[in-house]
């Protein structure tokens, strides 16, 4: 084929019809192809995002019906300003434009309160002990107590019951704080603890204003039943001397009978 039949076939109405048939099969597809784009991705079909914080769940589900949009729950946090089950976070954030069928990722507050420990208060300062506890949510409430050392903590307690180190309570609970005050002028006579058990001597130097100081197991109590069958069979200060409220009493403790029959005939030959 020369360069002039080439020429005479590029003029003819045969290429030429051929070409457009070929040009209008492209726009026709590309057209189809656009419409299924749009059918497919519902483009033009986009929504609002409702800003759902504050809300309930409840509250959320009436608010996204028939938007075309759902909520999904996918975190919990505790904040003690909002309500229990209330929506926090949100994503997307409100007013942003999303395509129907689109979901809400949220994060609601929990419905059970936040368990904080309890750390080690005694023999702190009740200023340090009072920002310890406030800086962990609790509610910290101060009541004084004669003692030799003044504005220590003596005792941690909640709902009247004192709290050991490590105790979980809920966030924002109340506290009281024990705290010692050594300006009293108040003196007590020590009262004999020889023959009692753990429980009764605690009541009774607590009954008398005064404190437990180290409580000594020459064997130590596998708990606090165990605890009961021990005896004290020395206290320091010894029984009668006149102290001042607040006075700390060691007491040392036993279940050797031995101990405590020992114990016992000193007290009786001293008394």
């Amino acid at each position: 084929m020369n360069i002039k039949t080439i020429f005479q076939f590029l003029k003819s109405k045969f290429f030429w019809k051929n070409i457009l048939l070929a040009i209008g099969i492209f726009l026709a597809l590309f057209i189809f192809v656009l419409i299924m784009l749009r059918f497919i991705t519902r483009h033009g079909e986009e929504v609002v995002v409702p800003d759902l914080r504050g809300m309930y769940l409840e509250e959320a589900e009436v608010t996204l019906q028939n938007s075309g949009i759902t909520f999904e729950v996918i975190d919990s946090v505790y904040l003690r300003s909002k309500g229990k089950g209330e929506i926090t976070e949100q994503s997307p954030m409100p007013d942003t434009k999303v395509k129907k069928g689109r979901k809400i990722y949220v994060t609601v507050n929990s419905k059970s309160k936040k368990q904080v420990t309890v750390p080690e208060m005694r023999d702190v300062s009740y200023r340090q002990a009072k920002a310890t506890l406030e800086a962990l949510g609790f509610e910290v409430e101060i009541t004084y107590k004669p003692s030799e050392f003044d504005n220590l903590v003596m005792d941690v307690k909640h709902s009247d019951i004192s709290l050991a180190a490590g105790a979980h309570l809920e966030d924002g609970s109340k506290i009281l704080l024990v705290v010692g005050q050594s300006n009293s002028d108040e003196e007590v006579t020590m009262p004999s603890l020889i023959g009692f058990s753990y429980s009764e001597a605690l009541s009774l130097i607590n009954g008398n204003n005064l404190v437990l100081g180290l409580a000594d197991f020459d064997v130590a109590p596998a708990d606090e039943t165990e605890r009961e069958e021990y005896i004290v069979y020395e206290q320091t200060p010894e029984e009668k001397v006149v102290c001042p409220a607040g006075k700390r009493v060691d007491i040392k403790l036993s279940r050797d009978k031995k101990k405590q029959r020992k114990s016992a005939t000193k007290h009786d030959e001293f008394f």
